[in-house]
């Protein structure tokens, strides 16, 4: 590495460990940390039996991404659950990230100063707070992480010519979409660094990508469960077939992020989904995204293929995005961290083209350098004041109500944090704000486990009375918890319970948990009755068929051994 690059990444490092300081004082949050980190089993050990089960389950509410929880596990061997240790880890990944950019770019541009400032706008922008200050989200770090190292060993094999390079772009590809599954569009980038460094796109360079091909076709059949259960999880929520998402994602998603990339303001955690066709600010937006596209194919004209590569690398990295899987987040400020990096690359040429025409105006010039620097002091600090944000659960939600009050699920989210934290009150009023936006049987199921926590038995029962209406599965789990609570002196209270829904909402489930309730009761007759209807409502179910059979048989056994 020459001197001038080594220093340009030292001041690379300086700068972002700076603006992202704040957030090694960060706690975790109730935005998916419980799920992949807290309360997740899977981080306890490393026992060979639990590395398996890593590689091979997926737990509720979460996506496949394996290398992302093994990296948690080994980090709980070191410091258990001291957040301290994950965000220094997460803030370590982001600045090798931020110098595989520069090195990226450095190889694409073979411009240091070109290099310097794409490494730069990339890494301290606003934007990349959410994938480093959030836990979580080390997903988004690692698999970038193994993407841009990928791309090292790929150009030095474009080079070079060497077979282990190729090997290593091929295993570090697989290292990616363990990490996230974003990663699958790497072999389309590969591509791209082929008509970037030859020109053209040579049949031996398609033959290739044949492996990179089966590495995703394996990891689709591995991980398909994965996906479906993750993108049901909120089908409830949104309405529209997987062609409606994926147009509205498609109209929505570049403007998003081309609109909060130039002027990063109002950035959330979540933002609304409720994104309609003839909304005026939809359509500013894509005017805004074309004369933006436009005026950048003008001004670089005499630099097409840095234009091409730039706005290649940034829609092939946001395509996993357009699909159906995302309809419940069709944009996230954590979906623009790989593909920002043609984004940045585009802006920094655009800016040193201008300045280059504007350099025979010496004050004008002079002036170019206070802009940029002013630009990048105002990113770094906007940052910075965001890592802030990321504190803990009520700070974060409170920034997403403050910008966006017609959110539902961040009322509930910050409900959770305040009833946590004793304040059952406020969190009552919160998960009564969010019923009101959108009834929804996990914020009636929320808010009645806070009402039994403030000791109103009888308006709780009304609120999970009203979640298992909207979904049978909060039978078991009423079922499950009363008797935890009371034992068998509860019985009483389920079998209430499901009288009164099943007066309005027959469902075999339901039955099913009453015929269980009724045999342990030894109140034979009412057990068959229940049984007998759940038959009734699913005749195709074999399961209820043979539980009807078994319990008539024993049922019969039993009042012949009686008889003799």
């Amino acid at each position: 590495m020459k001197r001038k690059d080594l220093l340009l990444c030292l001041v690379i490092c300086f700068i972002v460990a700076a603006a992202f300081s704040p957030s090694l004082s960060n706690g975790f949050t109730n935005f998916d940390d419980t799920a992949y980190l807290t309360a997740n089993p899977l981080v306890r050990s490393l026992a060979p039996a639990n590395i398996k089960q890593i590689f091979t389950t997926t737990r509720p509410h979460t996506l496949f991404s394996p290398l992302v929880t093994l990296t948690f596990a080994l980090e709980y061997q070191l410091w258990e659950l001291d957040p301290r240790g994950y965000h220094a880890v997460n803030l370590f990944l982001h600045i090798l990230n931020a110098l595989l950019v520069f090195f990226l770019i450095r190889n694409v541009s073979r411009s240091p100063a070109t290099a310097f400032f794409t490494s730069l706008l990339f890494a301290i922008h606003p934007l990349r707070v959410e994938s480093v200050a959030w836990v979580t989200e080390r997903k988004d770090l690692l698999f970038t992480f193994f993407f841009l190292l990928a791309l090292q060993f790929y150009i030095r094999y474009l080079k070079k010519n060497s077979g282990r390079d190729y090997l290593a772009t091929l295993l570090l590809f697989a290292f990616a979409i363990l990490a996230k599954m974003s990663a699958l569009v790497l072999p389309a980038v590969l591509l791209l660094m082929d008509w970037k460094f030859d020109s053209r796109i040579s049949k031996k360079r398609w033959l290739e990508k044949i492996p990179f091909a089966v590495i995703l076709l394996l990891f689709a059949i591995s991980s398909w469960n994965s996906v479906q259960a993750f993108s049901v999880q909120y089908s409830g929520q949104y309405s529209g077939g997987p062609h409606q998402v994926i147009m509205k994602n498609s109209l929505w998603t570049i403007p998003f992020y081309l609109q909060k990339t130039i002027w990063p303001s109002r950035l959330s955690a979540h933002y609304p989904t409720d994104m309609r066709f003839f909304m005026p600010s939809l359509w500013f937006s894509i005017f805004y995204s074309i004369i933006l596209i436009g005026g950048s194919f003008l001004l670089l004209k005499k630099f097409r293929r840095e234009w091409l590569w730039g706005w290649g690398f940034f829609l092939i990295a946001l395509l996993p995005v357009f699909g159906p899987v995302w309809h419940f987040f069709p944009v996230a400020n954590r979906y623009s961290y790989l593909p920002a990096i043609g984004l940045s690359y585009l802006l920094v040429m655009a800016v040193f083209l201008i300045r280059g025409k504007l350099a025979r105006w010496k004050k004008i010039k002079s002036l170019w350098v206070v802009i940029a620097i002013s630009a990048l002091a105002y990113l770094g600090t906007a940052s910075f004041a965001r890592c802030h944000v990321w504190k803990d659960s009520i700070s974060l939600w409170n920034d997403v109500i403050g910008k966006y009050p017609m959110i539902p699920l961040a009322y509930n989210n910050r409900a959770a944090a305040l009833k946590a934290a004793g304040r059952l009150d406020e969190a009552l009023a919160d998960y009564s704000r969010a019923i009101r936006l959108m009834p929804h049987d996990g914020f009636y199921w929320n808010r009645g486990l806070a009402r039994l926590q403030k000791n109103q038995a009888e308006e709780a029962m009304d609120d999970f009375y009203a979640a298992i209406l909207r979904d049978p599965k909060h039978f078991q789990m009423f079922c499950q918890m009363i008797i935890d609570t009371h034992g068998r002196s509860g019985y009483e209270s389920i079998i209430e319970m499901g009288k009164r829904v099943l007066a309005t909402r027959p469902n075999s489930q339901i039955h099913i948990k009453m015929a269980e309730t009724f045999i342990r009761l030894r109140r034979w007759q009412e057990a068959d009755f229940h049984l007998q209807e759940a038959v009734r409502l699913s005749p195709h179910t074999e399961e209820y068929r043979r539980a009807l059979q078994v319990f008539r048989e024993a049922l019969h056994l039993s009042r012949r051994r009686f008889e003799e």
